[in-house]
């Protein structure tokens, strides 16, 4: 570290010499010198570098609040990430109940319920899909409110009549009177 100059395999011929563990070190002095001499002469030493999780396990080793702190964050990231995608699935999940449900009330004559049910799947999740069924189920309920508007106006015009017609003609009252009730 402190020369860049040095040749890389004699520092991994030292770094071998120098391991903690006694297993990774050479085994005798006469397997150091062998290396060193091949060093020398130029040929492939039998010494092999630390690879990437030796380093990693060292440095952990060196930096264990460090390693901690960094173990945490990305625990905690893949735990935030995790939520996340749960919770998107639970979304959509729910957004597809809401619009299946629209879809059976409005089958079902049940067209502001409809338009409800869209209005929350929209709430959910604000795409093409859920605004045109929102259009579509109010305009339904809308259509069917000024039908139902039109109906009672109708059974309240024949219900007038009927009690105006109740001293002239009795008979023509009551059929007034049960065709106001069946509009």
């Amino acid at each position: 570290k402190q020369n860049p100059k040095v040749p890389r395999d004699l520092v991994t011929i030292c770094g071998k010499a120098l391991e903690k563990d006694p297993a990774a070190r050479y085994q005798t002095a006469a397997e150091f010198e062998a290396d060193l001499q091949r060093f020398l002469r130029w040929e492939p030493i039998h010494a092999k570098p630390a690879g990437p999780l030796v380093r990693l396990s060292k440095w952990i080793h060196r930096h264990r609040t460090e390693s901690l702190l960094a173990a945490a964050v990305v625990v905690l990231a893949l735990g935030a990430a995790g939520y996340a995608w749960y919770d998107a699935q639970a979304t959509n999940v729910r957004y597809e109940e809401l619009l299946r449900t629209a879809a059976a009330k409005d089958a079902n004559g049940d067209h502001e319920g409809a338009a409800q049910s869209a209005t929350e799947a929209r709430i959910l999740r604000d795409d093409k899909e859920a605004r045109t069924s929102l259009q579509l189920y109010q305009e339904r309920a809308t259509g069917a409110a000024t039908k139902r508007q039109r109906d009672i106006a109708e059974s309240r015009r024949l219900s007038l009549e009927s009690t105006q017609a109740i001293p002239r003609d009795r008979e023509k009252a009551l059929l007034l009177a049960l065709e106001s009730v069946q509009v």
